[in-house]
């Protein structure tokens, strides 16, 4: 059966990455997985921020510390060794990057499911892992609760031995 060993969640506080990390620990819990949690602040750069972006950085970090810890916690309790890491930068390369120190084997993103402009003006994280990471990527969309169960309840049935269905995807 596939295993993965160190799984990575990059976290941006919103409910599909929260999701994503439901689902992550579940599978790290089933696995005997190592979790990594990571957050990325990406600092906006406007004409005549240079003066204060130091001060902002520091902001921004300590405020998403804060936060990350939060939601790690809970987590904690279930997989203690599960660790967490905030970088500023770019995401999709800070969580890359993340991936390979961490020796990563799977990375659980949520996504927002953003299309068209949306997608083009703000971009997409979970589009660049797929596309440029070396290791599997599993993305969460917006509202898949339900098929977060499923997935996690198709594992249990296939442990148990029983055959699982699985449907097309739908388009």
């Amino acid at each position: 059966m596939l295993s993965f060993k160190y799984i990575l969640v990059p976290i941006d506080f919103s409910g599909p990455s929260k999701r994503a990390l439901k689902l992550a620990t579940e599978l790290a819990i089933k696995f005997g997985s190592s979790l990594t949690l990571v957050h990325v602040c990406e600092i906006p750069t406007y004409a005549g921020m240079a003066a204060s972006l130091p001060d902002l950085i520091s902001s921004l970090e300590q405020s998403a510390a804060r936060a990350l810890e939060q939601i790690v916690e809970p987590v904690r309790r279930k997989l203690p060794s599960t660790t967490s890491v905030i970088r500023t930068g770019v995401a999709w390369q800070e969580i890359l990057e993340v991936s390979r120190e961490a020796k990563s084997d799977l990375i659980i993103v949520g996504t927002h499911g953003r299309t068209g402009f949306a997608r083009a003006w703000l971009g997409s994280v979970a589009e660049k892992l797929v596309r440029l990471a070396a290791i599997p990527v599993l993305t969460i969309r917006e509202g898949e609760q339900a098929s977060e169960r499923k997935h996690v309840d198709r594992y249990r049935a296939q442990e148990k031995g029983h055959t699982v269905p699985i449907p097309a995807p739908h388009r």
